[in-house]
């Protein structure tokens, strides 16, 4: 499957059929695909109430950018003009996102998925993280993400200030909260990417839902990819699965599909 817009992003067979294993981490470019299709539904529903767009959906190009898992003496230099790209708004989308209250900053370890939430009215930022927070930090979470805050904040704000002259806010700054309550992964992290991209579409939203918790039953996410209508490659799917996607795709959030109807799915999918 492909989508274009706003840039490209392709997806294999190979690619849908890993996210099916609960003993694997989402993908970046599968995130990414999930952020894309959540921001896009979100649009189209706050527009068709007409209802204003108060969060900004952002993927993990921004983070690819900043490369923090990388040594310092190794990482390639962005300009401002280029991050600005990375947290800009949606060609597919039109609103304007600097009028955004919050802004949605997902990220990656190199092992986990979390979130940052930046509220950039009120000057405070938000971390949603669904890993645990090791003992030596345990009192004070800022500990686990202060690092990260201090390398990053500098490349935000240069990205933020191309597009909004003068915006010089360093977020690093702000007022810091850790977000109680988030659901636990386990140790090793392979379903922080689904569960983050939960929290995407529910938090500060008032059509809250639970978070689902179970690992195979998270990856029926899949179905959201091949439904939505940023595959440009849906005409190319076999009618048989059209079929199946057509009777799900409106009631997508109100029923638990199968793991058995997704891998199904999976195997009629004959394009590469």
């Amino acid at each position: 499957m492909r989508s274009f817009k706003p840039y490209d992003i392709a997806l294999t067979i190979k690619d849908l059929q890993e996210i099916l294993r609960i003993d694997t981490r989402i993908s970046v470019k599968c995130f990414n695909l999930g952020v894309r299709c959540r921001a896009y539904r979100e649009y189209e529903r706050l527009t068709y109430y007409n209802n204003a767009i108060s969060r900004h959906f952002m993927d993990l190009r921004f983070c690819t950018m900043c490369d923090l898992t990388r040594d310092p003496k190794f990482r390639k230099t962005h300009k401002g003009e280029e991050l600005s790209v990375a947290i800009g708004a949606w060609d597919i989308m039109k609103y304007d996102h600097l009028r955004c209250k919050y802004f949605l900053l997902p990220w990656f370890t190199g092992k986990n998925f979390m979130l940052y939430m930046l509220d950039h009215m009120d000057k405070k930022l938000y971390v949603i993280d669904p890993s645990p927070i090791p003992s030596w930090c345990e009192g004070n979470a800022f500990r686990k993400y202060g690092k990260n805050l201090t390398h990053f904040s500098k490349s935000y704000m240069s990205a933020v200030n191309v597009q909004s002259s003068g915006w010089y806010e360093d977020i690093y700054k702000w007022s810091f909260r850790h977000e109680k309550e988030i659901v636990q992964d386990s140790e090793e992290g392979y379903s922080t990417g689904y569960l983050v991209l939960q929290y995407m579409s529910t938090w500060k939203n008032t059509q809250n839902t639970k978070i689902c918790k179970d690992a195979r039953t998270m990856r029926k996410n899949i179905i959201d990819v091949l439904a939505s209508d940023l595959n440009d490659y849906q005409k190319l799917l076999p009618t048989n699965v059209k079929d199946y996607l057509s009777r799900i795709t409106n009631k997508i959030y109100k029923i638990e599909y199968s793991v058995q109807l997704v891998e199904y799915l999976v195997e009629k999918l004959t394009w590469k």
